[in-house]
């Protein structure tokens, strides 16, 4: 995709550093902070209750050596939680060792994914809005779940994309795409 800066050598031995990174993080008066061989270029942007933090993420997959790993913490009553996975991904069959159920949203954009929830009308009603649906279709996700968070009723959102997200309307993206999530599912 056109959003993504693939990996290349000097990625796998240091970070340089992304003023698009430098100047998102300015934007949304967040912290950025460079990476290097021992850790990752990262942002973190305070998001009500909790952070979103972007990080550029090394993974052994068979695609790129690097992705972008967007995390944002939020506090919630609800125990609605869910798996969103890259069909054919060595990672993918983790998923299914915790209980949640297969859901099939028979839509191109969902098509390439493999689905478990614990609530399917809640999922149902996140993923018809429009707007997230395009979203999700503008990156290429390898994958997106709620997870629990550390402290009492905080959960967090996780998503990983293929690459490095390195041009600032795919930055926006990501950020929109995270705040409506979150938005909707509290």
């Amino acid at each position: 995709m056109s959003n993504i800066k693939q990996s290349n050598i000097s990625d796998l031995f240091g970070w340089t550093c992304s003023p698009i990174w430098e100047k998102f993080a300015a934007d949304k008066n967040g912290i950025f902070e460079n990476g290097n061989i021992l850790k990752d270029q990262s942002i973190k942007i305070k998001n009500r209750e909790g952070y979103i933090c972007y990080k550029a993420y090394r993974r052994a997959n068979n695609k790129r050596g690097m992705n972008t790993q967007i995390t944002a913490s939020y506090i919630t009553k609800g125990d609605f939680i869910f798996k969103l996975r890259e069909k054919g991904s060595i990672y993918t069959p983790v998923i299914y060792f915790n209980g949640l159920e297969n859901v099939k949203m028979d839509n191109e954009i969902f098509n390439k994914f493999i689905i478990r929830t614990n609530n399917e009308n809640d999922l149902e009603k996140l993923f018809k809005d429009d707007e997230i649906a395009n979203l999700i279709s503008s990156q290429d996700l390898f994958c997106m779940e709620i997870r629990k968070g550390n402290n009492f009723n905080e959960k967090k959102l996780y998503l990983e994309i293929n690459g490095i997200v390195d041009n600032y309307q795919a930055m926006e993206q990501t950020f929109n795409l995270t705040t409506k999530i979150i938005n909707k599912i509290k």
